[in-house]
């Protein structure tokens, strides 16, 4: 189930990163059925309690900053082009914070090669989201149950 976890919420943030709707990902992976109900709807809750976490942090402290945080250009060279547009689309949606992004480019010198892959720079990502249990919000994933309905 965990290879499976990851792999729907790789393709969420594929499709985020896309200016896709989670909506409409989360509908074409259920179209498939290749992938279980269960496993669509915790992947989708994860980003979402994700965002709203930022979002909460955002205003219970007003003191953090509302810019971003600007890579140096050998910072863009060892993330790549390609993977340097994915993380400003998921900052600018409110999946990524300055935090995630010091906490990702801390991550990727432990990768042996640069740039890094589309796969790799998901890893990455994906570690952000699973460390959502900095801030717990009402309603969030701790509270849900598999037989809970998300939708």
């Amino acid at each position: 189930m965990r290879n499976r976890l990851a792999e729907v919420l790789s393709k969420l943030l594929d499709g985020l990163a896309k200016d896709k709707s989670l909506e409409h990902v989360e509908s074409k992976l259920l179209k498939k059925k290749k992938y279980d109900k269960t496993i669509v709807a915790t992947a989708y809750s994860w980003i979402i309690d994700k965002i709203n976490a930022n979002q909460v942090g955002h205003i219970s402290h007003p003191t953090v900053s509302k810019g971003m945080r600007i890579f140096s250009e050998d910072e863009m060279h060892i993330i790549g082009m390609q993977n340097y547009n994915r993380i400003l689309k998921l900052f600018k949606i409110g999946l990524l914070t300055n935090l995630d992004l010091d906490g990702i480019m801390e991550q990727i010198f432990f990768f042996p090669e640069f740039p890094l892959t589309e796969d790799e720079m998901n890893f990455l990502i994906l570690n952000s989201i699973i460390d959502v249990d900095k801030l717990s919000i009402p309603g969030s994933r701790k509270l849900l149950y598999l037989s809970d309905k998300i939708n």
